[in-house]
């Protein structure tokens, strides 16, 4: 978990308006490997364990993102990531990229190479916790609602199928205004003729699009 990144996490329980306080234990690189966030309005703490933020609301922890598909091949992975960076738009900028779906963390992994001053953010199932430990990104567990204030990443992904309009909306809603929303289905499922008209209700532009995903500008 970057440092700097617990300054944009809020409280799954309070809402995308409830910032949460760093108890820091142990830090290695910039990066919290053991601690705690707590809520100063509910009083809940939320661990963080080996890098990994466990951001799920106490008595949901089968909530979030469930089962997630394998990531692929090494191979494969860097081709979404290499398109990803190209796709994202977002330069030499520092700060945070949100990447989901159910092949996000072999993905963002390998997104951390080719854009170096950008942190991935990857919302993780619970069996991917022990994976997220090793991988050069900051992993989240949730319940379901990205626990990450409003616009503070600079562009979003999903790869692997189409998200449901209710994630598209988490999406675009925790992305900066002018960032970028891309879908990769790298295979997968579901209607990009849905998800862009979709995309088209929250107040975001499809740019791009072909049989493989689309590029989506937040206003």
């Amino acid at each position: 978990m970057h440092l700097t990144l617990t300054d944009h996490l809020t409280c799954p329980r309070c809402g995308p308006s409830a910032g949460l306080i760093l108890f820091m234990e142990s830090q290695e690189d910039r990066r919290v490997v053991e601690g705690a966030l707590g809520c100063p309005l509910c009083r809940t703490q939320y661990r963080i364990s080996g890098r990994v933020a466990d951001l799920r609301v106490p008595g949901e922890a089968g909530a979030g993102p469930g089962a997630r598909e394998d990531d692929g091949s090494n191979a494969l992975n860097s081709d979404l990531a290499l398109r990803l960076a190209a796709l994202s738009e977002v330069g030499d900028a520092r700060g945070f990229l949100m990447v989901d779906g159910p092949m996000a963390l072999g993905v963002a992994d390998a997104l951390a190479s080719h854009l170096p001053e950008v942190e991935p953010v990857v919302a993780i199932a619970s069996g991917q916790a022990a994976a997220a430990r090793s991988a050069g990104v900051s992993a989240l567990l949730e319940s379901g609602t990205l626990p990450v204030a409003d616009r503070t990443m600079r562009a979003s992904a999903w790869v692997g199928g189409v998200p449901e309009a209710a994630r598209l909306r988490e999406l675009v809603r925790v992305t900066r205004p002018t960032g970028r929303v891309v879908i990769q289905t790298a295979g997968g499922s579901g209607s990009l003729e849905t998800a862009a008209s979709t995309l088209g209700e929250l107040g975001a532009e499809v740019r791009a699009r072909d049989a493989t995903g689309l590029v989506a500008v937040v206003f």
